[in-house]
């Protein structure tokens, strides 16, 4: 007899929210770089909510939102750069879709800590 019960399945605790993994999850990708590799994935701040909408329509269940560009030939930024870049993109899609989840694309614990911040600001002011 196979055991069903939550305590048996890869589970991610997202924020409070249980997202089990039984089966494959569909990311979205939002790159908030000039020169990404990938020229349809580049956003900034103007066109990063209508790119989040796009994709939430065709189904998207985590939007990944990057801040450096990984092509070969591109130049690296610092933590500060990618904060400039991602963070009010994170704040904007999180305003919108507050049930989307997100991640952030970073080598830097700054910047993850960053995007963790501002993801509970988001939550904060919508709950006030």
């Amino acid at each position: 007899m196979q055991d069903n019960s939550i305590h048996n399945r890869l589970t991610l605790n997202c924020a409070g929210r249980l997202v089990v993994l039984e089966n494959p999850l569909i990311m979205g990708i939002l790159n908030t770089t000039p020169d990404s590799f990938h020229e349809a994935s580049r956003t900034n701040l103007n066109n990063a909510l209508e790119k989040a909408a796009e994709m939430v329509v065709e189904g998207v269940d985590i939007l990944d939102i990057g801040a450096q560009s990984t092509r070969p030939g591109s130049e690296g930024v610092s933590a500060a750069e990618e904060i400039i870049r991602a963070i009010p993109v994170i704040e904007a899609i999180h305003q919108q879709y507050p049930d989307l989840l997100l991640s952030i694309d970073t080598y830097y614990p700054a910047v993850a800590k960053a995007a963790v911040a501002a993801w509970q600001t988001v939550d904060r002011h919508r709950l006030e």
